[in-house]
């Protein structure tokens, strides 16, 4: 069955520079995870599948705020799945690098 709260929760939030993290009330209401197109996803992996598109294989969603609740779609980005090894403060700084070139 789909989790159509989590959907309708992520697909409410508001454009902004802020961090939109997910609570603890969230979590209690919607669960951990939420059901779409039939499997399990973390809310921040959701959150940028619905608002930006679809995530290639082998690619993982992270965030430049390093915050790992943050649902805002302009602070998720696409990473291969194996820079998991990578700080947070060291994924940004390969981002931010990235985004300047």
């Amino acid at each position: 069955m789909e989790d159509s709260l989590w959907v309708a929760h992520i697909q409410a939030l508001k454009p902004s520079l802020d961090c939109q993290p997910w609570t603890d009330d969230d979590r209690a209401r919607l669960g951990v995870y939420a059901t779409f197109e039939k499997r399990r996803w973390r809310p921040a992996k959701l959150a940028y599948r619905l608002l930006r598109g679809p995530i290639p294989l082998k690619m993982d969603v992270y965030s430049t705020c390093a915050n790992v609740r943050c649902l805002n779609p302009a602070h998720l980005y696409l990473a291969v799945a194996n820079e998991n090894g990578l700080t947070a403060a060291e994924r940004r700084w390969k981002y931010v690098t990235s985004k300047q070139s």
